[in-house]
């Protein structure tokens, strides 16, 4: 259990924003307690317009009930966008 949370701390200590997009992925993972996905997040800032990803964020903190139910209504928006399964390689 140690290495596997060691591995994912390691894994977001990885990622420095060094663009606009790359601090608002961060800031969106960190939103929605997602940190392990942050280059999903970066790579959907590049495919989806900001205002689009916003309004997403907003509805699925409205609507959501903690980090994980508004994790899934903003991860229903943008499925086609959002494979956790095809990570950025670090």
């Amino acid at each position: 259990m140690i290495e596997i949370l060691d591995s994912m701390l390691k894994k977001s200590q990885q990622f420095v924003p060094e663009t606009v997009s790359g601090y608002i992925a961060l800031q969106l993972a960190r939103q929605l307690d997602d940190i392990e996905h942050v280059w999903n997040y970066l790579a959907l800032l590049d495919r989806q317009p900001l205002s689009a990803i916003v309004a997403a964020l907003t509805k699925a903190k409205t609507h959501g009930n903690g980090h994980h139910n508004a994790r899934g209504i903003f991860e229903r928006e943008f499925a086609p966008f959002l494979r956790k399964g095809h990570d950025h390689a670090a």
